[in-house]
């Protein structure tokens, strides 16, 4: 079954991957006669000279491409995290809107990739109407990406709105295309003449639209700079921002990093235990409780740094529980929402509070005033970090982030992981 369309003689048409694709899909737009009517499905075929002739004289083009012009961080590392984003937040740090990855304006010329959603030339799409939210212009000085329009649904259809141009002749004309020659059987004859005349007054709608984006790159390219720079080495525990200059900075999410090691000492604790290894399990169990520990009070101060703008200090004894209320029902009142704190008695408070004592202990500081007994010292604390304990100190982490973050959101994202069932890191249990 055919599912792409094709060049006048069957030729297998150029993917995404093509260098010099953008101006393709450009010719694809601007030149009417690269589209040739035929008798059979898909009832439209390119001719691939053409768009090669035309290829070659095209310097200068704005396109209302499939994909979307992205900068600042590299292909491989921005592909990752956005694909991410649709798992939820927690996997890596995220993106920061300061990075300003996608495109609005002129393009980092140092740093500047294509990322596609769909094959265009899939049939189903339509590669010959200037349709989109957003154009690309391409000259010799550089690569530009503005917002020109946004989707709206008529008739449970999307299509562009813009204050600039008007999109709905070409919007109803592609409606037709696919009603009448992609939709019902495909060994139904088509009126082909029709066809032809439909895409020439596509044609001239394109035009229509080419000249607004052309306009409008025209009145905003002399007031934009780019940013100017080789995109850095990002680990997941890092995200993008920038100084007041436009330069990189890197923000580390230590509770991220810090969530990853206790679900790597969890897995190694399992490991030892299958052996027998006893001292292996417990050097994996104290582990897996100081970077729980760790995740919580990372946590904490990062909220306070949110809530004060001042990264918390020696001075500030509050334990991270407290730091994780007070500072969010701070955030939760600026936002104008109500916040229910984490309390005594409820699973998550109780054993963050416990793992913060154990953490202690471990360095021979103690919470309480009573003595500890030098006698079950040893069996006691094995048993506080054995594989049950760890996979609970775990799971009520993840609970106590989600119980937060969800009266926070949508304006702060959990630092952590906070769904259940979530595969993450290859066979790594998430509790």
């Amino acid at each position: 079954m055919q599912q792409r369309f094709e060049g006048i003689n069957g030729e297998i048409l150029p993917d995404t991957q093509m260098s010099d694709w953008l101006r393709v899909e450009h010719v694809l737009q601007r030149f009417r006669d690269v589209w040739v009517p035929i008798e059979t499905y898909p009832f439209l075929a390119v001719d691939t000279a053409r768009v090669e002739a035309y290829r070659k004289e095209v310097h200068e083009f704005s396109v209302f491409a499939n994909g979307r012009l992205m900068q600042n961080i590299r292909p491989d590392e921005g592909g990752r995290r956005l694909l991410n984003v649709f798992m939820g937040g927690g996997v890596d740090a995220g993106m920061s809107p300061e990075a300003q990855v996608i495109v609005e304006g002129m393009a980092n010329p140092r740093a500047q990739w294509m990322i596609y959603f769909n094959d265009p030339f899939y049939i189903g799409m339509h590669p010959f109407a200037a349709l989109g939210t957003q154009y690309i212009y391409a000259d010799r000085s550089g690569s530009y990406q503005r917002t020109f329009a946004e989707l709206v649904i008529v008739d449970r259809h999307s299509r562009p709105r813009s204050s600039h141009v008007d999109f709905d002749p070409l919007a109803d004309m592609v409606r037709t295309f696919h009603e009448d020659y992609i939709n019902g059987p495909r060994d139904a004859p088509r009126d082909i003449g029709r066809l032809a005349t439909l895409l020439d007054a596509m044609f001239v709608e394109n035009g229509k639209i080419h000249a607004a984006a052309m306009q409008h790159h025209r009145e905003r390219a002399p007031l934009e700079k780019p940013f100017d720079y080789i995109a850095p080495t990002l680990t997941r525990y890092g995200r993008l921002t920038h100084d007041a200059a436009g330069q990189p900075r890197i923000e580390l999410s230590f509770a991220l990093l810090h969530y990853e090691k206790a679900l790597r000492e969890l897995h190694e604790l399992k490991a030892a235990m299958q052996k027998r290894d006893t001292e292996g399990a417990f050097f994996h169990g104290v582990y897996c409780v100081v970077a729980v520990a760790a995740c919580a009070e990372a946590i904490g101060n990062r909220l306070v740094f949110q809530q004060t703008k001042v990264h918390p200090d020696h001075r500030d004894r509050r334990t991270p529980v407290q730091k994780i209320n007070e500072a969010g029902a701070a955030l939760a009142q600026a936002a104008g929402r109500s916040f229910a704190p984490l309390t005594a008695g409820q699973p998550p408070y109780d054993a963050l509070e416990m793992v913060r004592e154990l953490r202690n202990a471990f360095m021979h500081a103690k919470e309480r005033d009573e003595e500890v007994d030098p006698v079950a010292l040893t069996s006691t604390v094995f048993t506080a970090v054995d594989e049950s304990r760890c996979r609970g100190y775990l799971r009520t982490l993840r609970l106590a982030v989600a119980w937060v973050y969800d009266q926070l959101a949508p304006e702060h994202a959990p630092p952590i992981v906070t769904r259940e069932n979530v595969k993450w890191l290859g066979d790594l249990e998430v509790p």
